[in-house]
């Protein structure tokens, strides 16, 4: 009663007030019944089922590039692109809290366990600065000239994050 009785208050002192100023802000504030509901999501744990195995794709192209490693020479080079595809699911263990809002003594909250999975992506380019010829003078671009260099830069990338998943592991699979 007496939250309802200050919000009304404030409420009349803003609505008077906006009328004497042309920038006025006026604020509406309801407070939450006794009787409703109460929700709570908690992760308990996360784990990754599996590691996952980079699936790599290649792409060459032929372009013209000026001033190839510092020389004169000036044509057309094929390079290397290369890309790893990292994919793998992280179990999720939640804890859900349900409780009927303000009259706890009444009724004992209700808290249920449950599991859910979440599949992740992510992406790894091979790193050009690693390539084995640039071109250009300042800033310098660097290519791969063979698809062996650009897939084994790609694959360096993608097994670092592979041995970042690796402590996340899930111990036992049947919990």
């Amino acid at each position: 009663m007496k939250k309802n009785l200050l919000l009304a208050g404030l409420f009349l002192a803003v609505a008077a007030f906006a009328g004497e100023s042309s920038k006025s802000v006026v604020i509406v504030a309801t407070a939450p019944s006794a009787s409703s509901p109460l929700l709570r999501l908690d992760t308990v744990g996360a784990c990754v089922e599996t590691l996952p195995v980079p699936a790599v794709s290649t792409k060459s192209s032929e372009i013209y590039l000026k001033k190839i490693s510092g020389t004169s020479k000036n044509d057309y080079v094929r390079v290397w692109e290369a890309k790893a595809h990292l994919m793998w699911s992280v179990r999720y263990r939640l804890m859900y809290v349900f409780a009927s809002g303000n009259n706890l003594e009444k009724q004992v909250p209700v808290f249920q366990a449950e599991q859910a999975n979440r599949i992740y992506e992510e992406t790894f380019a091979a790193d050009p600065a690693e390539g084995s010829f640039y071109a250009g003078s300042s800033p310098r671009t660097y290519y791969f000239d063979s698809e062996e260099k650009a897939v084994a830069s790609a694959k360096k990338r993608a097994e670092a994050r592979i041995a970042e998943l690796s402590p996340l592991l899930c111990k036992d699979l049947t919990k």
